[in-house]
């Protein structure tokens, strides 16, 4: 399984138990953690991870 999508449901596990909806992850580092895309600076592309 690809890394990314490991991270995907790992992350959704965790805000599963903590009760959350979503995480919405707006930072190229964070974007980046999650998809493998880097974004360039002038980008503002988000990722929104559902339970």
């Amino acid at each position: 399984m690809d890394v990314h999508i490991q991270r995907i449901k790992k992350t959704q596990t965790i805000l599963e138990n903590n009760g959350w909806e979503a995480l919405v992850a707006s930072s190229p580092s964070n974007f980046f953690y999650f998809t493998g895309s880097w974004l360039d600076s002038h980008e503002r592309l988000q990722a929104i991870v559902p339970v």
